[in-house]
């Protein structure tokens, strides 16, 4: 069974999504902000898209073993998806 879904490519409702080696998933993702409107009313928006993330972020996390409250220890990192992701505005990717 695991050998027939390795290949299987679903389109989502926000992208696609296939599996890794390791069969988990790797999907776009979207990055959201949660703010205070000019009512003092909780709002969000979406403000930048990154492409096809995987367990490991791009490599930050080894995914192994698996995320908890003592790992990985907190350090500073260069993410990947710094300065690569794409902005969005006013829910249009900006390309």
């Amino acid at each position: 069974m695991w050998e027939a879904i390795s290949n299987v490519t679903l389109d989502a409702a926000f992208g696609e999504i296939s599996l890794d080696h390791n069969r988990t998933a790797i999907q776009d993702q979207y990055v959201g902000r949660i703010y205070l409107d000019d009512d003092g009313n909780m709002a969000s928006s979406t403000v930048a898209f990154v492409p096809q993330v995987d367990q490991t972020f791009g490599g930050t996390f080894s995914g192994d073993p698996s995320p908890s409250r003592d790992y990985p220890p907190c350090e500073v990192r260069d993410l990947p998806w710094i300065g690569n992701a794409t902005p969005v505005v006013n829910g249009v990717l900006q390309n």
